[in-house]
């Protein structure tokens, strides 16, 4: 700021997430602000992810060394990004959506903790090793290749192929570090300021797909607090707060502890063209290979454009109807321009759609084959429907229904006798009309 003040400038305009500064335990609000968009209106509105806080059920840290603590709630905070991890695959699997990698934020108090935090992780008691060689250590300590490295491994976490699944951190990540694919905080500092508390949890709220998807796994933010867990319930009580009550999660310890895993089998169709693929890969001709894998390309194209076309063209009614040549026509027009739109042009495209009309049968017939087909119903009238109005005679012979008694038996406690009071004036519940309670029960 002296900078700019120095520069007399005339008007200064500043955007900023956390429009606040820290003097020593106080956090100072600007005054000058002209505009505001906070975090819980950003929230409500559903433009980043739900934010959540995870503890323990009946969760008493004072039982816990720091030690331990630390322990608990990283190996609780792992489940969690494990069953996220889950939910993220299978999200993208039922909707045809790209894979979305989760990660891990673990915040520390300082580098001789994150140390520890390292250790601990990458010990064979931890998770049976899994997460050795999957996690980083980021703080201002660093320097030279290591961090240069470390920054590399941060830049590409969204990618899938980047195999880091946790981040250690120590007061490095506070603005400038974008992702969306951050999805369990485990903040292990004992005392941060408001800005750092927002800033961090900001890393984490940015949407994958760009907007909320509807399924509450893949559009939360979990925050571990075993030991915070009473600020935070204050904190969701108080206006404004981007935490809601709705969104304070007790882990069940039992539930928590089953690891989960997505199992995919291949079917008939898939297991031939593995089969088929690892066969090429032996042929010792160029020519024959390269022969084999255009035959593969074209029938691994038609099969996964023909479950599209059953359930796209009007054409086709039943499986059957895929040997119609019209049906024929509109495969191989897919086909081209499946190929012509795919990313890295294929030279041998021509040669694929000639092989695809040459095979188009045999594969429909495979497919086929393998296809369990489920009807599409749909209700529809069949003969012309008529309406109007008819005079007809109502019979209320069974509608024999006796008014209510509006008295009350009144019982003296003291005296042990009885007398009746008669309900009249405004406040008592009125019946409707005879005529529409006859209407009600027709």
């Amino acid at each position: 700021m002296e900078v700019l003040n120095q520069l007399n400038p005339i008007l200064g305009l500043e955007v900023t997430a956390t429009p606040q500064v820290e003097r020593g335990n106080n956090t100072i609000k600007f005054e000058n602000v002209v505009f505001e968009y906070s975090l819980a209106k950003a929230i409500e509105d559903g433009f980043v992810k739900e934010p959540a806080v995870a503890t323990r059920r009946n969760f008493d840290p004072a039982q816990y060394s720091q030690e331990e603590l630390d322990r608990l709630k990283l190996e609780d905070g792992i489940r969690l990004h494990e069953d996220t991890k889950v939910a993220l695959d299978i999200f993208a699997r039922d909707t045809g959506a790209r894979a979305v990698k989760p990660f891990v934020l673990v915040v520390a108090k300082d580098t001789s903790h994150a140390a520890q935090l390292i250790q601990m992780i990458k010990s064979p008691g931890f998770f049976d090793g899994n997460y050795a060689d999957k996690v980083i250590e980021i703080h201002s300590s660093q320097k030279g290749d290591e961090k240069e490295e470390n920054i590399q491994q941060l830049l590409s976490l969204e990618h899938p192929l980047n195999k880091v699944e946790i981040v250690v951190h120590v007061n490095m990540l506070k603005e400038g570090w974008d992702v969306t694919n951050l999805y369990t905080i485990i903040p292990l500092r004992t005392a941060a300021s408001m800005t750092l508390r927002e800033q961090t949890i900001g890393r984490g709220l940015r949407l994958p797909y760009g907007k909320r998807t509807g399924n509450s796994k893949v559009d939360k933010l979990t925050i571990v607090a075993h030991d915070k867990f009473q600020e935070i319930i204050e904190e969701a009580n108080k206006p404004g707060s981007i935490i809601k009550l709705q969104n304070v999660i007790e882990i069940d310890e039992q539930e928590i502890a089953q690891k989960k895993e997505v199992l995919t089998v291949k079917n008939a169709i898939e297991t031939r063209f593995i089969a088929e693929a690892a066969r090429i890969a032996t042929l010792t001709q160029p020519e024959e290979q390269q022969k084999a894998r255009v035959n593969l390309e074209a029938h691994k194209t038609l099969i996964s454009i023909l479950p599209q076309i059953s359930q796209t063209s009007s054409a086709v009614k039943s499986i059957h109807d895929l040997k119609k040549s019209e049906v024929k026509e509109l495969v191989v027009q897919k086909v081209r321009e499946h190929l012509a739109n795919a990313p890295q042009q294929n030279m041998f495209a021509e040669e694929i759609v000639q092989e695809t009309m040459a095979a188009y049968e045999a594969v429909v017939d495979e497919f086929t084959l393998h296809t369990i087909e489920i009807p599409r119903i749909t209700l529809m009238q069949a003969d012309e429907v008529k309406s109007g109005f008819r005079d007809f005679d109502l019979d209320t012979r069974n509608l024999n229904y006796q008014p209510i008694s509006e008295e009350i038996l009144v019982r003296f406690l003291r005296e042990q006798e009885n007398a009746t009071d008669v309900v009249v004036g405004h406040g008592r519940i009125r019946t409707d009309r005879p005529e529409k309670l006859i209407v009600n029960e027709l």
